[in-house]
């Protein structure tokens, strides 16, 4: 846990860092990447802006990442949500490890399986929640298609909701892609988590090697209210 500890408290830093960056340009959903292919790290910051804590005052929410491969493939993680407005507050830190479980081959998808442990670093938080998910992913000749199910837990009695999520990625041109997602949650009758279905539309266009920009558009019902977002994103690979 020392270890974790190390890595979580370094992703400070980052977060203020590219809460600043996005905040200059004040996207609705802006997502900075960075690759450091040398040390196998790699560093991410998901930002949107959040609804006013109070009339008045702007709010900035993000998740900031670092993620290690370790030996046999597996994938750490270790995840930091915070919000940045007059009282900036650090959500729960969530650690997770993926392992893939049978490799992809002619027919066969990629299966993986992915372990999650949210702890209680917010302010207020008390509970450590575990959720577990698996993934299957398939390279096909115009792209590919992901499927994923996700059992999620929440509060003291652990109340379970379920997440399930297909999706498909098209190759339109050697530099341009497309990207269609669905998914929906299912919480028990336990749970305090809304019934949710989201669906979302992006385009994904290379600008150079090693970076890329994205955008895209989605629509959904949560807890019986439609929304509708749009986002941005930037990814820049060293």
């Amino acid at each position: 846990m020392g270890k974790f500890g190390r890595i979580a408290g370094g992703l400070a830093p980052i977060l203020l860092f590219a809460a600043a960056s996005v905040a200059a340009a004040d996207p609705p959903n802006a997502n900075v990447a960075v690759d450091v292919a040398g040390s196998q790290m790699n560093f991410r910051f998901d930002a949107s802006s959040a609804a006013p804590a109070a009339p008045g005052t702007t709010a900035l929410a993000g998740v900031g990442s670092v993620g290690a491969t370790l030996p046999g493939e597996t994938q750490l993680t270790v995840r930091m949500p915070a919000t940045f407005s007059d009282r900036p507050a650090i959500g729960d830190t969530q650690l997770a490890a993926s392992y893939p479980l049978v490799a992809e081959g002619e027919i066969v998808p990629k299966v993986s399986l992915l372990a999650e442990l949210a702890l209680p670093t917010a302010p207020g938080s008390r509970e450590v929640r575990p959720g577990v998910k698996a993934t299957a992913e398939k390279k096909l000749f115009f792209g590919d298609v992901h499927a994923e199910t996700e059992l999620r837990t929440d509060g003291r009695p652990l109340a379970r909701s379920y997440r399930t999520a297909v999706g498909a990625r098209l190759q339109l041109r050697p530099s341009t892609s497309a990207t269609l997602d669905l998914f929906t949650v299912r919480p028990s009758g336990r749970s305090a988590l809304p019934r949710e279905d989201q669906a979302q539309l992006g385009l994904c266009q290379d600008l150079a090697p090693g970076a890329r920009v994205r955008v895209g558009v989605g629509a959904g019902v949560t807890g019986g209210q439609s929304s509708l977002r749009s986002t941005v994103g930037l990814d820049l690979r060293f």
